[in-house]
């Protein structure tokens, strides 16, 4: 029987939706977010 570990899959979508939300309900951190990266070249992106 595979173990699907719900509950930590639960808490770690629920711990992010709150950092989400917590980042858009502030205005300042919302526009910061929106910004763009600098320009810089991080290498290759490998395929998964």
């Amino acid at each position: 029987m595979v173990d699907l570990d719900v509950h930590a899959t639960l808490h770690r979508v629920t711990a992010e939706w709150r950092a989400t939300a917590r980042i858009l309900a502030d205005p300042a951190l919302a526009a910061q977010a929106g910004q763009p990266l600098p320009d810089e070249d991080h290498g290759e992106a490998f395929a998964p």
